[in-house]
């Protein structure tokens, strides 16, 4: 079943819109790519009170992480193995970005000894990123940087997945100019995408602060 969620920033918690054709929730399962923005879970199949799920509550050890439930009755572990079985019923915010984890993982493979890992921690931080960004863009310009965003961040992982690590792949005729073409490339890519996030939040901070003498004749017309 497709996510159907509104593509503009939500204060506080969110609860996806998981309707079908008929207007009838449907249920969305726990799993590994929406994991990191769940708030709530319920046991699939039962009408159990929801409890808080925090996604990677502990790091035990370098690219180990422990998930946890808060239920009344204390808190416990939840294994990635066991995800299937829960539901997940409010979200922290909408998964802008979620369906590139795949390309994330793949963007590491050939770079660190953790690639799910680092690909889970991409995708949280720069879609949180994202959400801050949204806060300060007016909702008629938001779906136009929110698709845009993805598409940067999608080249820009690209770009990431021709790099390569000779402790990863073995030093045995490991091409460092073209791997060092290929770093020079995304941090190339890098620049530019952050360049464009400062370029495009300040136009609208231009755009917003031009809107304001219309806003402010147009109160004083109504008030005369």
């Amino acid at each position: 079943m497709t996510e159907e969620v509104g593509k503009k920033v939500c204060e506080g918690t969110v609860a996806d819109l998981m309707k079908d054709k008929t207007g009838k929730q449907t249920v969305v399962t726990l799993t590994r790519k929406n994991a990191y923005r769940v708030k709530k879970i319920r046991e699939q199949g039962t009408d159990d009170e929801a409890v808080l799920f925090h996604f990677r509550k502990r790091c035990p050890g370098m690219g180990s992480y422990v998930h946890t439930i808060e239920a009344a009755d204390g808190e416990t572990e939840l294994h990635p193995s066991e995800f299937e079985k829960w539901e997940a019923v409010e979200f922290l915010y909408p998964g802008y970005l979620e369906d590139l984890l795949d390309a994330a993982y793949n963007a590491y493979r050939w770079s660190s000894f953790e690639p799910e890992a680092r690909a889970e921690t991409d995708i949280m931080q720069y879609e949180k990123q994202l959400v801050e960004d949204l806060k300060q863009i007016p909702e008629e310009k938001q779906n136009e940087y929110v698709s845009a965003y993805h598409s940067k961040f999608s080249a820009l992982l690209g770009c990431l997945s021709r790099c390569a690590s000779p402790m990863v792949t073995g030093p045995a005729k490991f091409n460092c100019q073209r791997n060092n073409k290929a770093l020079d490339a995304y941090q190339n890519r890098f620049d530019e995408f952050h360049d464009w996030r400062n370029r495009f939040k300040a136009a609208m901070e231009r755009m917003k602060e031009a809107a304001k003498p219309e806003e402010h004749c147009k109160q004083r017309t109504d008030h005369s």
